[in-house]
Formats: C-alpha cells, structure tokens, sequence
C-alpha cells in the first residue's frame, strides 16, 4: 500500500480545486447561452412583422458603407423568407430590392438588373396584396421636428402612418383546393410592414427603368406590372393605399417614356389630402428629375429639398442621399456665387448621427460644389474626410469611391508639378476603372448588343437605341453627370459600333451606313487618346484658326480665354518665337546662334509646359468640348466635296466582313465582299481557315508573297518574274464581286481609297483593271491617295497656317550616291540634314531640342532612316528616328503643345504589320499579329493630319536604298505642276517605274551574278507606299491654276484677229515614256465612249453603275526609256 504524503495530500486537493473551477465556468457558458436564446425568441415573438428584423439590419449595414455584409444578409433572407409551398411571398419584394441596390451601388449592374427583376414578378405575381389588408386605419399627423439644413422649418402637414398592417395569409376557401388542386393554405393574419414592401417595389421600378434606359419603353415586365396595378387601383378607391399605387403606377408610365402621364400620377400620389406621407420623397425626386431635364433649375431644387426634407423626418436615408445628390447637381445648375449651404449643415447632422455612408456623399458633394469656385483647400479637406469616412469599408470600391478618385484627379491636376500630374491621372485611371463597368451609359449598350445578338431586339429598334446612346455627349450630359459622360467617351466598344452598322446595312440604309462607319473611325482614334479625346479636342479648340471653328466652338473658345487670359498671352509669346525661328539661318553653324536657338526652343518648351497646366486644369470641368478633329461629314456633305472626274472607295469591317462603298458627286454604291471562286483563296478550298476574309486575305497575301515579300532579301530574279500579276487579278476579283463598280470603264480620273484594317497594306495601285489595251495597274489609269477617314478625304481646312522656308532631311544607314542627295536636295529650297549626332547644329537632349518640339519648325519632314519601331506601334514611334529612346520624342508627345507638324510628311523606315500578314496567313505559320491589322497605318495618319499635316507617305514594306530617295525627287519636283498631291504622285510612281537601278543599289535585293540592273517597273519599288492627303493640293500648285486660268479668260476675251492659240485644257501627267493619245484615231474617247456592258445589279447595290469612258487611256508600267538618275 501506498503511503500518503503531505505531497499527494497538497496535489489531490488542487486536481479538486480545478474541476471545481472548470464546472463552475461551463454552468456560467450555459447560462449565458441559454439567456441569449430566450431573449431572441422573446424578440422575435415579440415583433414577427415582416420584412422583419433582419431587414433592418441590412439596412444598418448599407448605411454603414458595409455593402458586401449587406449583400449577403439581403441573399440569406431572399432564400429563407416566408413561403407558401416553394412560392416566395410578398416579404421578398423588400428583400430582392434591396440586394439589387447594394448590387447597383458597387457597379454590378448586370446582377443588380436581375434582383430588380425578381421584384418585379413577384410584385406582379402578389398584385393583388394591399386588397387583403384589413382595417386600413386613418392616418395621424406628425408634430414636426427641426431640419439640420432649413431654416425656418418650412410650415407643412406630415402623415403619421402606421408601421404595421394585418394582412390575410392563406385563402378562405382552401378546402376547394383539395377538389380543384392547387396550394391548399389555411387563413391566417400575418403582420406586415406595408411602407418597406411599397417602397421595395418602387425602388425595384425606378433602379430596372434607369438600368433599361431607351429599352425600357417596350418592357413587357414593366407592361404586365402596370396592368396589374391598375387593376388593383380600383378596388382601392377611397383608401390612402391608392396614392401609392398612384407613385407605382406613374413610375410604370416614366418607364415605358409616357412622360405626361407619368406626371399625372406622381403629382396625384405625391400628396394625400394635401398631406405628405412616408413615400412622398420618391415622386418629388422623380418630378424633380424630369424638372431638370426640362431646363428648370430652380423647380428642380425646390423638388430635391423638399423631398430631403420630408425623408428627413420618416428617417428615410436611402431618399435623402438621392435627394442631396440631386439637389447638389441642381444647385449647381443655377450657377449661384457662393457654396451650396445646405451640404454643410446635413454634413455635420449625418456626423452626429454616425450615418458614414450619408456622411461621405454629402463630403464628396462639397468637394464638386468648392471645385466650381477652384477652391483646393477647402475642397482637399472634404475630400480626405469623405475617403477616411469610408477607408475601411467595401463601398470604398463602389461607386462612391469612383466618385470620390474623379475628384481627387481634379484637384490633383490643378497643380501643375510632374508628380501631381501622375497622382492625377491615377486616379482618374482607378475611377474610370470602375465606371467602365460601373457606368449606367455603358451598361444601356451592352444590353442592346446582347439583346441584338440574342435576337430579343429588332434591328429596328435597335438601330434607334444605337442612335441615341452612341451620341456624343451633351452640354447637358456634361453639366449633369460628367462621370459618366468621360466614361462612355473613354471605353472602347468597336464590335458596338459594327453591330451599329450592321443595323444599318440591313435595314438598306446606305447614307447613314457609311456614316456610322465614320463615327465609329473617330471613336476609335478618339478613344486611343488621353481622357477619350478630350484634351486633344481642347487643345485644337484654342489652337485652331477662328475660320476653321463653327459659331458654337468659337463662342466656347471666347469663354475659356475670357476665364484663363495667361494662356492666350503664352500662346501669342509662342508664335513669336516660333517666327523668330523660321527667321534665322539653319542649320546653325556659329555657336552663338546655336545658343541663341536653343534658348528661343526651350522658351517654347516652357511656355508651352504652362499652357498644357491650363488645359489640365479645364479638361474634367463640367463643361462641353466638341470635336474640333476629325470633322464629321454627312454622306450628302461628302458626296458634294467631290469634285467632278473624282470617286472615292470606302472599306469598312464588321463582323468578319468587309464592306465597300463607292461614290462620286452624284452617285453612291454599296456592297459586301464576297467570294469570287477564284485562286488559292477561295473560301471553298479554304473552309478550316478562319482568318478574317479568308478569300480576300489569302489572295492578297498570295499577290505580296509572289512579288517577293516576306521572306527577308528578295532575289533579283524574282523580281523579273510576273506571276504577282494573276494574284492581283484575283484580288480585284474578289473586291468587285457582286458589285456595280467597273473600273475599267470608269468616269473618274481620281480615286480616293479610305482602308480599314487590313486593307491598308493592299496596294491598291497594282491590281489589274482590263482595258483597251490590256490589263493595266490602277495607277496607270487614275491619280490615287489614301485617307483615314472619308470626312478627311477631301479639303476640311479653312485656314492655312503660317509655312517655315525649311525642310528636314534625316538619312539613314543605308545612303544612296551623294549625287542622288544632292538631286533630291536641290528639289527643297532649304533643306536641313540631321544626322545621328546633331539636329542641325544643336546637340540631342539639348532642353527643347526633342523632335516633338523642333519638327514643328520645318515646312517637310523626309526621314528616311529606320524607326526601330515594333510593327505595331503608332504613338509609340519615334518620328525622326534620331531621338529614340527619348519618351518626348515619341509620337504621343506629337499632341502636346506647341500645336503643328510639317506639312509634308515622309517616313520610310516606319515598320508596320504588312508582311507579318502575309506569315499569318500561311497555314503553317503559327506568328500572330501583336495588333489589329492596319491599326498603326490609322492611327499614325491621323495623329499627323490632327497635328497640321496635309500629307502623309507611310510605307506597307521597308525599303532603303536609293529607291526611296528616287521617289521624293520626282514626287517633290512634280509637286508645283500638279493639280494635287496625287496627280504628282503617280507622274512620280510613273517616272521611277520607267526607270532601271543597280541591284546593289537596294539593300533588300540579294546579291546575284547574273543580274546586275533591273527595271523599277516591278510593284516592289513603288506600291509600297500610300500618299495621305485630302487633295487640297500646294499652295504653289493652285496659284499656277490660278494663273493659267486667268490666262486662258484673258486669252477667249481677246479679238479673233491674230489671237494667239487657246491653251490647252489641263490634264494627267503624261510620264515621259508615256506618248500622248491621238484622240482622232482613238477608238475609244470622251465623245465616242466603249459600249457597255450591262451589270448585274447586287443586292446592296441597286444604283446604276458609274461607267463611261475614263479622260485618260492607260500606260504600261515600264518601258524602254529610263529616267536617268545617276
């Protein structure tokens, strides 16, 4: 036996002890769990209403900024709400609604839509509720309480209505239900809290009806609600329940866009009696809305107020932020000379009463209303205390907190310092982040394009809906929600504006088809720049001649200097430097002078960094800034800017198809392409192949692959080869295919070509076209240019601006003979060659010396040198080569001030995606294109033109060598005789084609034994470049026109005695192997034109065709008598 000891005694006694205590703690954790049960089955049988307790404290949570909480208890009582069988009762309404708010508050819109809807059936399916509801009780008044922000408190009558109402559950007559069949439920009365499900159903209606936008009017849910409740009405006549139903009712008609009638019954349920009740606010809000679409400010307000007023005494916060929110916006409105004072006194109550999300809303309405007067200080302190309010919360990243980083990006783009700047434009980058989804504006497209797609929308009507959401915004959409109108003119939407389009097409809308093709190139040029264009729009605002601006954009431009002179005064300071500059002598070789231009360039800098703080400071003001570039024409506008003898091509892509128009002055065809069966592209040989427009496609890259592209140097022979001719043959095959377009009988003698994807690397001046004397390239028959847009096809400026005597000349690695720079030097009248390690004269990285600056000095730019560009960059280029690496140098930087560019542009080595498409294509290859195809030809043109270029000479392929210095001598040297850009374009296509080169002249040729000089006749040598131009031609050019055609009036006027021959009438350049038609022996002529033969007519292409004969015959491509050179 174990003896005892004090030790064991000492260790029993505390193991004793301890069990004690541990009974003791778990009797007490009983307790308190059993007091906390019974006390919430105390409370919940004490208070069984519904929507019941659990509603409320979502509530609690929205108000809190607690969304994501909120969310899942609004989801928790949605699935286990009061059911009869698996049927949700009326209780759901209150539920469905309130998960749709918090949805819609943090941008999720598309399930938000949803939640909304569920309210809706299932306020159809219990329609007939407020008709059980037994012994409605007359209605007290309300002892009136002092308002925060009124003062006095205005003298009005307030409803004091019950909370709760007994309604029946179940049917009387449930026993029949057991010989019909059906839910047999035994009556009973349930306690209901009528207010909380009315106003879940109207909220349901006014969220659904905003979220529909222009879809809203054929609504059949909304439809079948306003049936029901009208029904319903009826059986409630005498009740106060009929001034509800009046709100829903009115609420049905604003969304079906019945306006008149939706104000009848607003205004009729707005009062009871003369007296306000619980959902008075939601109809004053609604008339205030409409107020304010009707240009009536101060009604509006006085709506606004007093609907806050009144949510302020049925504690209604929800309608009290609505109604600040709104009453701010009307405020403002009235453009009053001081701060809105009402935001200030809610402010400080919402404090008081611990409401954050109220709180933060009223800060972030302060903030708008200080930044009216650019007051930062008192702006910044509201504004922290708004993002504190809510830092830890989840409506941080709601729209609350868009709103809140588009404010912060105000004020931080006041302060012109680099690191505010970026602050600035990360935040508006985090606000724009969220309204892309967020935006109800971009939400209304995406429902038209689903809805088109899905087939649940007519083209009808969806054309409509296109046409009022795809607008540019308004001064009012500005003045009234400028968020969302930067966010619907920041989001790119390319397959909505096809589906746009497609509309069009389909209904046979020819005009409005090509000029929705318009808006949507201006759209995506637009939205490839900062803030949707807007800065740049603002920038041409202020820099254009008055000529060029329409009466309303010159009334904005007067408006902004009156309010900022400082910039007028730095942009008459920067003309004068930059007349000081044209003035002096360059290249500079004295080192005073160089001193003296590099101060006059990095005046210009400065000054120039002060104008873009300004235009900073205005960009995101709520205030309209229209489209100064490009000018959107009309089709009527286009087809009348045309001149007689002169066509124009349009392609545009949508959908995986192409389609072209062709029109002249009086004339318009439109088709789509099809397969012409013809060559390796033909779709039947290719049906795997799901490239776009895999027949044309093909084809085209079949035609530049057997002319010797894409597979690095190019062997001479292949060169001497004609087999690229049948691939060029199959591609105007397939552009003319069920078309009304002949070509080759054409009365035109100039074509503008406006590509769209990959057309721009189609060289359109080597397809075969037949004529008389067989078939012939394109450029052998008409005077050929590019353009972007068809608005920008012909002559859109007004103004000529100031023209500097210099031209810039950047060389290359690969420089022809000094005797063939000299030549085309000689072409220039004061050219200024910048080599590797100098501009000029000036040192690279000299303050002010970036390209972008410095270009702006010269008349022509030819840079000649490779740009080491990606293949698909565009304002990521750098323009003059020289400076690359330089960020200032890139193209982007091109758009910032000192607004201009040369007027003639010439870049050689800018690498674009043309013969990447061409590995693309083979089935082989697994080489992707890094962009949309043609993408950096469009957008590197329009940036450009935008800048003050009138013609632009982009490559498709690269070239070096002495070809392209070649080309600019003779195009240079024709320009003063020519009508155009373009018809001295084709005499120097046509010189350089009857010409010969040594192989070891070009870079890209091979080395070969056997061949030692070949003919540039072969498209290699020159369909590789577009000329962009709008056809205006030179200022030299027109006064040679005007002078001949003054002498040709003065040469009829004279007496026919001895008067001297009239001149002859101007045409075509003939090339010099080119001999001039004998019009006599011509069989075919203007007055003796080649029958015709008649055309099919396609189905989008009912018009006659453009025939007749052309005013020039064709000329061969080549020849026996060269163009000597060197």
């Amino acid at each position: 036996m174990r003896a005892i000891t004090r030790e064991t005694i000492h260790k029993n006694f505390h193991q004793y002890q301890m069990k004690k205590f541990l009974k003791g703690i778990f009797s007490l954790l009983v307790f308190f769990a059993i007091s906390f049960i019974l006390s919430t089955v105390s409370v919940k049988a004490q208070d069984n209403s519904l929507p019941g307790a659990e509603y409320d404290w979502g509530i609690a949570l929205l108000r809190d900024g607690r969304h994501a909480d909120a969310a899942k208890q609004f989801e928790s009582e949605l699935r286990g709400g009061m059911k009869i069988a698996t049927e949700r009762w009326i209780d759901a309404i209150s539920y469905a609604a309130m998960l749709g708010e918090t949805q819609y508050q943090m941008g999720q819109l598309p399930a938000a839509l949803e939640s909304f809807s569920t309210a809706i059936r299932l306020s159809i399916q219990h329609a007939s509720w407020p008709t059980k509801v037994s012994n409605i009780p007359n209605p007290g008044m309300f002892t009136l309480k002092a308002v925060p922000w009124v003062d006095p408190t205005p003298n009005r009558n307030l409803m004091r209505v019950p909370e709760k109402f007994s309604i029946l559950f179940g049917d009387l007559y449930h026993g029949n239900k057991y010989r019909t069949g059906g839910i047999a439920m035994a009556p009973s009365m349930k306690s209901i809290r009528a207010t909380k499900i009315f106003n879940g159903t109207m909220l349901a209606i006014r969220r659904r009806a905003e979220l529909l936008g222009p879809l809203g009017a054929g609504d059949e849910l909304n439809s079948q609600l306003l049936t029901q409740l009208t029904q319903v009405q009826r059986s409630l006549a005498g009740t106060w329940f009929q001034a509800w139903l009046e709100i829903e009712i009115g609420l049905c008609h604003l969304s079906a866009g019945k306006q008149d009638d939706a104000i009848q019954s607003l205004m009729r349920g707005a009062l009871i009696n003369g007296n306000a009740h619980p959902l008075t606010p939601i109809s004053y809000v609604e008339l205030g809305k409409l107020q304010m679409k009707s240009g009536h400010y101060e009604k509006a307000f006085n709506l606004f107020l007093d609907a806050a007023t009144i949510a302020y005494h049925y504690e209604n916060v929800e309608m009290m932020t609505e109604a600040f929110e709104l009453l701010e916006n009307a405020y403002c409105q009235r453009n009053p000379q001081m701060v809105c004072p009402q935001l200030g006194s809610a402010a400080e109550w919402a404090k008081a009463k611990d409401l954050p999300l109220l709180y933060a809303t009223l800060q972030a309405l302060r903030v708008n209303d200080f930044m009216r007067f650019k007051q930062v200080r008192p702006a910044l302190e509201a504004l922290a205390i708004a993002e504190k309010t809510i830092a830890k919360q989840d409506v941080s990243a709601g729209r609350i907190g868009a709103i809140l980083n588009y404010q912060r990006a105000r004020i931080a783009l006041l302060d012109p310092t680099p690191q505010s700047q970026r602050l600035g434009m990360e935040s508006l980058s985090r606000a724009m982040n969220f309204m892309r989804f967020g935006a109800v504006w971009n939400f209304h497209l995406q429902q038209v394009d689903i809805r088109l797609l899905n087939g649940q929308l007519t083209t009808r009507k969806a054309l409509d809906a296109y046409q009022l959401l795809l607008r540019e915004p308004t001064a009012v959409d500005w003045s009234l929600n400028p968020i969302e109108s930067l966010a619907v003119s920041m989001t790119p939407r390319p397959g909505t504006w096809e589906n746009f389009f497609l509309c069009a097409v389909d209904m046979e809308k020819k005009e409005e088809a090509l000029e929705i093709s318009e808006r949507a190139k201006c759209a995506a040029y637009l939205q490839s720049l900062d803030f949707g264009g807007r800065m740049h729009s603002l920038r041409l605002l202020l820099e254009s001649p008055e000529n060029d601006l329409t009466v309303s954009q010159l009334q904005r431009k007067r408006d902004i200097l009156t309010e900022y002179p400082n910039y007028e005064v730095c942009s008459q300071k920067v003309r004068n430097l930059q007349m000081k500059i044209r003035q002096m002598s360059l290249p500079v070789t004295q080192k005073d002078d160089g001193k003296t231009l590099t101060e006059a360039l990095k005046e210009v800098t400065e000054l120039s960094r002060r104008q873009e703080a300004i235009l900073s400071a205005i960009v995101l003001d709520r205030r309209v800034i229209d489209v100064v570039f490009p000018k959107i024409r009309t089709t009527k506008e286009i087809q009348a800017s045309l001149p007689k003898g002169e066509a124009m091509l349009v392609y545009f892509a949508a959908r995986n198809q192409l389609f072209l128009f062709l029109l002249n002055n009086e004339r318009m065809a439109m088709w789509k392409i099809v397969d012409s069966g013809a060559g390796i592209g033909s779709s039947r040989k290719n049906k795997s192949n799901e490239n776009l427009l895999t027949s044309l496609q093909l084809n085209f890259a079949s035609m530049l692959k057997e002319m010797g592209l894409g597979s690095g140097n190019i062997r001479p022979e292949i060169l001497l080869e004609t087999n690229w001719k049948k691939a060029a043959q199959r591609v105007m095959a397939d552009l003319t295919k069920n078309s009304q377009a002949n070509f080759a009988s054409a009365d035109f003698t100039s074509l503008v070509i406006v590509p769209d994807r990959f057309a721009w690397y189609v060289p359109f001046e080597t397809l075969l076209i037949q004529t008389p004397k067989g078939a012939r390239p394109t450029i052998s028959q008409f005077a050929i240019r590019y353009a972007p847009m068809a608005s920008l096809g012909t002559p859109w400026k007004n103004t000529q601006l100031p023209k500097s005597p210099y031209s810039m000349i950047v060389g290359g690695k690969n420089m022809p003979s000094e005797k063939i720079q000299n030549r085309f030097e000689k072409t220039l009248k004061r050219p200024v060659i910048f080599e590797e390690k100098s501009y000029g004269g000036i040192s690279p990285g000299t303050p002010g010396t970036v390209s972008s600056v410095f270009a702006t000095e010269f008349d022509k730019m030819f840079v000649f040198a490779d740009l080491k560009n990606d293949e698909s960059a565009s304002y990521s280029i750098f323009p003059m080569a020289l400076d690359y690496g330089t960020r200032e140098a890139t193209l982007g930087y091109w758009f910032l001030l000192p607004h201009g560019s040369p007027r003639l542009i010439f870049l050689n080595g800018m690498r674009t995606q043309c013969e990447s498409l061409i590995k693309k294509a083979s089935k082989s290859s697994k080489k992707q294109l890094q962009a949309i195809p043609g993408q950096e030809m469009f957008l590197t043109s329009m940036a450009f033109l935008a800048n003050g270029a009138d013609t632009v000479i982009l490559p498709r392929w690269n070239l070096s060598g002495s070809t392209p210095w070649r080309l600019m001598t003779h195009f240079v040297d024709q320009l003063p005789e020519n009508k155009n850009s373009a018809y001295a374009w084709r005499k120097a296509i046509l010189k350089l084609a009857s010409s010969e080169i040594s192989v070891n002249a070009e870079p890209r040729l091979a080395k070969s034994d056997d061949v030692e000089q070949i003919s540039c006749s072969h498209p290699f040598f020159w369909a590789g470049y577009l000329l962009i131009d709008s056809g205006s031609g030179s200022l030299q050019s027109m006064e040679r026109l005007e002078k001949l055609a003054a002498e040709k009036e003065n040469a009829s006027n004279l007496p026919p005695v001895n008067a001297p021959a009239k001149p002859r009438p101007l045409a075509l350049p003939v090339p010099e192997n080119e001999e001039e038609p004998n019009r006599q022996d011509s069989k075919i002529s203007p007055a003796n034109p080649a029958p015709q033969k008649p055309e099919g007519n396609g189905a989008l292409a009912p018009l006659p065709p453009m025939g007749g004969s052309g005013n020039t015959q064709a000329v061969p491509m080549g020849g026996n008598v060269p163009v000597p050179l060197d």
